[in-house]
């Protein structure tokens, strides 16, 4: 088997562990809205804050963005869920049994539906890149207000501590946050992966090709501790550099949104032009179809949609 390959969820094994991926999304989800409500009250206890600082105010607007962003990544996962199956068991069967100008109209539809879920990942993927960038910049603004922002010592005296306890806190919520966005983009990721092989079929032989080794890019996003003891402005390094990964890992999801719609657009050349060859239309739909359709993932995705535990054996 190629190691190279986007990972197959007919066995046991693999399907525990997408299981159990999806699961940790539910607790990963709820410690982030702890964190931010805790480090929510860490500013309100701060005499130079307090409840009414524009800071605070700041903070909840992104309590509130990481909120809508998170929704908006369960609507997305509920109509990817849906568009998985419906392609692979209704839609694909319809179009085959369809004569060819019928067949070019769907797949041109099937084309406009592709391009709409490329988008959304490339929405998803700014939206949680972008709250990302800005909460990395806050704790600056934090050591501003307090008067410490060219404080050489962080670790003497009342200063020192309040110091520690953010970076604790952010070291926290960095954590969470880093967990919940590398899930986030296995398990995008993953589920089109499942639609981006490009296969060549004519005339009863086939090649396929899968892009892009992925193994390396989620062992690069494993959450790592961040070391308490070091300036903050060196977790801020640490932490860009978690951000780059994960703007690349929604950046193959994009790609692999692409693959897929270049799949079907070989099933529209085979349908236009000329000489249409029917039978190579059917043989790349019908591709499709069987990558599209995966019964664990889909499963994964909509419980993902309705913050529930996946129900797979």
């Amino acid at each position: 088997m190629d190691e190279n390959a986007p990972p197959s969820y007919n066995d046991d094994m693999a399907r525990a562990e997408l299981k159990r991926k999806f699961t940790a999304l539910v607790k990963d989800q709820q410690d982030i809205q702890d964190l931010f409500k805790t480090i929510a009250r860490e500013l309100q206890a701060t005499p130079e804050i307090g409840d009414r600082h524009p800071l605070l105010n700041e903070w909840e607007g992104l309590r509130e963005r990481h909120r809508q962003t998170y929704n908006k990544s369960r609507h997305n996962a509920s109509w990817c869920s849906r568009y998985l199956e419906n392609f692979a068991k209704t839609m694909i069967p319809m179009s085959i049994s369809r004569e060819l100008p019928e067949k070019k109209e769907m797949i041109r539809l099937f084309l406009e539906a592709i391009g709409a879920h490329l988008e959304a990942a490339k929405e998803n993927m700014d939206g949680f890149s972008q709250l990302a960038r800005d909460v990395e910049a806050f704790p600056p603004k934090v050591a501003r207000v307090i008067g410490i922002a060219n404080t050489t010592s962080w670790g003497e005296g009342l200063v020192g501590m309040v110091c520690a306890g953010i970076e604790k806190l952010w070291n926290s919520i960095w954590q969470m946050l880093t967990g919940l966005l590398t899930n986030l983009a296995y398990v995008l990721d993953a589920a089109l992966a499942r639609l981006g092989r490009i296969s060549f079929s004519f005339c009863g032989g086939s090649i396929d090709f899968w892009v892009n080794p992925y193994g390396s890019l989620r062992e690069e996003l494993k959450p790592h501790r961040l070391i308490h003891s070091e300036p903050m402005d060196n977790n801020y390094d640490m932490l860009q550099d978690k951000l780059t990964g994960f703007e690349s890992a929604w950046q193959l999801v994009h790609l692999k949104c692409s693959q897929l719609l270049a799949d079907v657009e070989l099933a529209q050349n085979f349908a236009a032009g000329e000489l249409p060859v029917p039978q190579a239309v059917d043989t790349h739909l019908e591709a499709a179809a069987v990558t599209a359709l995966d019964e664990s993932l889909i499963e994964c995705l909509r419980a993902y949609s309705k913050g529930q535990l996946p129900n797979i054996p």
